[in-house]
């Protein structure tokens, strides 16, 4: 933000995906939807699907996207398929740490659904996605999607409302489909995270790393718990 003269917000931001892209492009449109950082519009697909079951990723994690590299010899690839692996995956923003459920295994659906079945670099097609684009940034100056709370119209009169230390706010979507006059905690600070678990910023510690004494601490708790794990597997052996 600090290289940009006039840096959107997320209802001014629209992202399109037909779902069907994995690895870095499912992991940005997943964590964009999860911090409601954009508004995002699902393209391609059935045409009779409802929005709904649209998501808007299926696979955020790093994978080899073609088995038949690593075994030239398996069984698919004699029947001409290929085959994708999953090698390392990917979590919610949870800064508890106690996720269990990597973000392939949940749904996250589109904001909006667009009548365009097709991308190509053509002026046509290019046309039409600015056209629909635009409309949807004008819809949002009023409208929402009542199922993403996540997505905030941001607003710095609700600074003072919240009154969280390092946070911003904004409007949150009604259940009516318009922005309501609820304030919410929208964003942190720089160098802080937002913990929308527990509605707070907390500080980041790639930017604020522990303490000494915290360092300390955490070293002795581990060495204690290693300790009573080892004493805990000699007593089931004796």
């Amino acid at each position: 933000m600090g290289l940009m003269k006039n840096p959107r917000k997320p209802t001014e931001i629209v992202v399109c995906t037909d779902s069907y892209c994995y690895s870095a492009c499912s992991w940005v449109t997943k964590v964009l939807k999860e911090c409601g950082c954009a508004i995002l519009v699902g393209f391609d697909g059935d045409s009779y699907g409802k929005d709904d079951e649209f998501e808007v990723g299926l696979s955020p994690s790093n994978n080899i996207p073609n088995i038949n590299n690593i075994d030239e010899d398996n069984i698919l690839k004699q029947y001409g398929y290929n085959l994708g692996l999953t090698v390392i995956e990917t979590y919610r923003f949870n800064y508890e740490y106690d996720e269990s459920i990597p973000r392939e295994f949940l749904t996250d659906m589109i904001d909006e659904r667009v009548n365009i079945y097709q991308f190509d670099q053509t002026e046509k097609v290019i046309k039409e996605f600015e056209e629909e684009t635009k409309k949807i940034v004008e819809k949002y100056q009023t409208k929402c999607n009542p199922n993403n709370k996540r997505l905030v119209k941001r607003d710095e009169k609700c600074d003072k409302e919240i009154n969280i230390e390092h946070g911003h706010g904004g409007y949150e979507c009604g259940d009516n489909g318009e922005w309501s006059t609820k304030c919410v905690l929208s964003y942190c600070d720089s160098g802080y995270k937002f913990d929308y678990n527990n509605n707070k910023c907390i500080e980041d510690v790639c930017v604020y790393p522990p303490t000494e004494s915290e360092s300390d601490n955490g070293t002795l708790n581990m060495t204690v718990n290693l300790v009573m794990i080892i004493i805990g597997i000699i007593t089931l052996i004796i």
